[in-house]
């Protein structure tokens, strides 16, 4: 293990936001080089995962908004390539040597679809972590869907991915976030799931 000091990149976006449609690039060619990794045979199965975690927030989520996220994560491929689990712009600290992804702890192996899936969710809906800078609050909402933007232009340049898939993946995610226990989160996660799920 390796000590890496600096700010996250959401940090750096607080300070700097007019920087942010080029730090939504840089994560995009970053998780693209992460997802072209052969994921180690000792990860787990991020499809059994997301079942776990989504069975865990059962008492959160309405039975037929369950069985649709079941349903959608039924019909969703497997894979074998290296899935952060959590990447954003807070696991990413930029560092004198460059950009480094840290928290590692739901890494999996997997389809990188859903893997772009969950971090294009926290990024458009997660509610910011305690303490972040009143410019990120004041400028979410016209900042998202920038970050957004910059994040999956660069994504696909090295990796292409459409946006049916990634609305599929988004219905599990989001059912598997519910989990996360994060009040703020739910009646969004909740209408996310019964909108999508229904297509």
């Amino acid at each position: 293990m390796e000590r890496v000091d600096g700010p996250d990149v959401l940090t750096v976006l607080g300070r700097r936001p007019w920087t942010l449609v080029s730090a939504g690039r840089m994560l995009g060619r970053i998780h693209a080089e992460i997802n072209d990794v052969p994921a180690p045979p000792v990860l787990p199965d991020a499809r059994i995962d997301l079942r776990e975690r989504i069975e865990m927030a059962s008492d959160l989520l309405p039975g037929p908004a369950r069985a649709r996220a079941l349903g959608v994560l039924a019909g969703l491929p497997d894979g074998d390539r290296l899935c952060h689990g959590d990447f954003h712009p807070g696991n990413v600290i930029a560092t004198r040597e460059g950009p480094r992804v840290i928290d590692w702890n739901l890494a999996a192996r997997g389809d990188p679809a859903g893997d772009v899936a969950r971090t294009r969710m926290i990024v458009r809906l997660g509610e910011p972590p305690p303490g972040v800078s009143a410019v990120i609050r004041v400028g979410e909402r016209f900042g998202r869907p920038l970050l957004v933007g910059g994040y999956l232009r660069a994504y696909r340049r090295s990796r292409p991915i459409d946006d049916a898939t990634l609305d599929r993946w988004e219905v599990a995610h989001a059912a598997a976030r519910l989990a996360e226990r994060i009040e703020s989160e739910y009646q969004t996660l909740i209408r996310l799931i019964e909108s999508r799920a229904l297509r």
